[in-house]
């Protein structure tokens, strides 16, 4: 069944039950569920669903509504959406700042607050970097320099942000040290990896369904996966599922 959109869509990204679509003039739609403001075009209490749109005003595309109270250009453009399972980040056209949005719990998107934000918000802890890309898992996420550095927020309980001896939650970006220069970042539930510029896998967080490849124990801190095969092998790029984990090589 094709998805009703009205411009050619280059890239979609997509959480645990809604998605974001990137058309080619840099626009962002979403559709799916937004009771956390995963959307980022309806209130909490439209957000219900879809109150008098009922469930078509969720399940149909439509753009999203940037907050724009701390933006002084007229018009925004995208030209990159990442998402986590309830939460999303925008890469903003020839800007140096980072919009995000949804549930913010654990202050996956770099907020003090742990209120889920219900429509696209500049997020002043992300400004002064240099942003490639950003993975989001359950209540964390990752971001990627261009200069090859990791960053860290949200929930520690499980190891996930790969920094060992954390007592609270981290509600901004927190260098991950002591790993190569990166290329390449994922995120599971409460499991993160990073590929580094050798193909080398570095995973840590929850055991619990031993998708971090290091046995059933959480792991605090970066480790090299080893294996007979990924001894040999170059690894090009990894998708993560709610239990299992997939990577793509490079002879």
């Amino acid at each position: 069944m094709e998805i009703p959109v009205p411009e050619k869509i280059i890239k979609i990204a997509s959480g645990y039950d809604f998605v974001l679509l990137l058309s080619e003039t840099g626009q962002v739609y979403s559709c799916g569920n937004a009771e956390t403001g995963q959307l980022g075009r309806l209130s909490h209490y439209a957000a219900e669903n879809g109150r008098r749109g009922g469930l078509e005003r969720l399940i149909t595309p439509a753009l999203i509504l940037y907050n724009r109270s701390s933006v002084k250009e007229k018009r925004i453009v995208f030209d990159d959406v990442f998402t986590g399972a309830h939460h999303y980040f925008l890469k903003v056209q020839g800007q140096p700042y980072i919009f995000a949005g949804g549930l913010n719990n654990f202050h996956q998107i770099g907020l003090p607050t742990p209120e889920p934000i219900f429509f696209p918000t500049h997020i002043p802890s992300l400004d002064g970097f240099r942003w490639k890309k950003f993975a989001g898992g359950l209540h964390h996420s990752l971001g990627l320099t261009i200069n090859g550095e990791v960053y860290a927020m949200g929930r520690f309980h499980e190891g996930q942000l790969g920094i060992d001896g954390l007592t609270n939650h981290v509600a901004k970006p927190t260098l991950i040290r002591n790993i190569p220069k990166a290329v390449d970042i994922a995120c599971g539930g409460h499991v993160s990896f990073i590929i580094d510029r050798t193909g080398k896998v570095h995973s840590f967080g929850a055991g619990t369904s031993l998708q971090h490849g290091h046995g059933d124990d959480d792991v605090k801190i970066p480790r090299i996966m080893s294996s007979k095969f990924m001894d040999i092998k170059k690894i090009v790029n990894i998708a993560v599922g709610a239990q299992h984990t997939i990577f793509l090589t490079k002879e």
